[in-house]
């Protein structure tokens, strides 16, 4: 997989849901706006943290496309509430 041409490295922190119930955990859904992309290419994303596969693009996340040039992760990721997180998008 390529890193996605003009692409940045994106730095975030995962933001825990404000209710009195507050989790250790919360989940994330990656969405991108890109394409249109031949039919062999794939859009994943992969990050800074396990559960975004450690910057290694075999334990990335795949995306699928939702609707004509949006893409979207396949699950939802669950990082520690309050962590810094980086991530890149691959094609």
């Amino acid at each position: 997989m390529q890193r996605l041409s003009g692409a940045r490295s994106h730095k975030e922190r995962a933001t825990p849901p404000q209710s009195s119930d507050e989790q250790p955990f919360v989940t994330l859904d990656f969405q991108l706006a890109y394409g249109p992309l031949e039919a062999d290419e794939t859009v994943h994303v992969v990050g800074s943290l396990p559960s975004l596969g450690c910057w290694n693009p075999d334990y990335s996340i795949p995306m699928r496309q939702q609707a004509f040039a949006t893409w979207t992760t396949e699950r939802a990721v669950s990082v520690v509430a309050g962590c810094q997180l980086e991530y890149k998008y691959l094609l």
